[in-house]
């Protein structure tokens, strides 16, 4: 079995961009170990990242679209998505994230989700892994993923943001949606750093207290402009 060659992925736009140096610090922190190379989408905002890719994608053309042109850049098999709005919040197993590569390779599947939120309900395979079927809720989710490079990108690239595109987007029925098993120990471990609140007849992010804990015991700022 060949092995899939992956790439970390940080799915984020410019308003976000504050976000990018605390949550590449924290998983610097939590998974010193990293075997694959790292990239952070961006609309039109640069930055000199620690060993980090900006990929610019231009003016805001949509979340979908965006998500799809970095894809279309990205020359490995498959990418470790993760939201620029999770921070790493303990160690990262990379012996369990290359298990979940080998898994994605020799199952055929074209996603396997690494945090088990909403819980898998189909078959088991190997004790580790449960299948998301057709009809499930939030079968295509951002929670950390691994996913094939071009089933991400034509998936994601007709939804302008990725709240409608969780609550939308169940995935092609014919490709196998899989999922680390729910209590079971995941390879990764992850917080939300942000949420969206009602302000003022709007709304505004609110950087949890959780996440700035985590940022000051580490001497991160957070959130940090770039």
């Amino acid at each position: 079995m060949a092995r899939l060659s992956v790439r970390v992925l940080i799915l984020s736009s410019d308003r976000y961009s504050d976000l990018w140096k605390p949550c590449l610090s924290l998983m610097d922190r939590h998974w010193p170990d990293r075997p694959w190379p790292r990239s952070i989408l961006s609309g039109r905002v640069s930055a000199d990242l620690p060993d980090c890719e900006v990929i610019q994608t231009g003016y805001d053309r949509g979340w979908g679209l965006s998500v799809a042109l970095a894809c279309n850049v990205v020359a490995e098999d498959a990418v470790l998505a993760v939201c620029e709005d999770y921070f790493a919040v303990r160690a990262w197993s990379t012996p369990g994230l290359m298990d979940a590569a080998d898994f994605l390779a020799r199952s055929g599947a074209g996603y396997l989700r690494l945090v088990p939120t909403p819980v898998p309900a189909g078959a088991m395979r190997s004790g580790i892994y449960r299948s998301h079927d057709p009809g499930q809720s939030y079968r295509f989710s951002l929670m950390p993923l691994l996913v094939r490079t071009g089933y991400l990108a034509e998936q994601a690239v007709s939804w302008p943001t990725p709240w409608l595109f969780e609550n939308g987007c169940g995935g092609d029925e014919m490709v196998e949606h899989w999922s680390v098993e729910h209590g079971g120990d995941t390879p990764l471990h992850i917080t939300g750093a942000a949420r969206t609140v009602p302000a003022g007849g709007g709304r505004s992010r609110r950087i949890e207290p959780e996440a700035i804990k985590l940022c000051e015991e580490a001497g991160v700022r957070c959130p940090d402009p770039l």
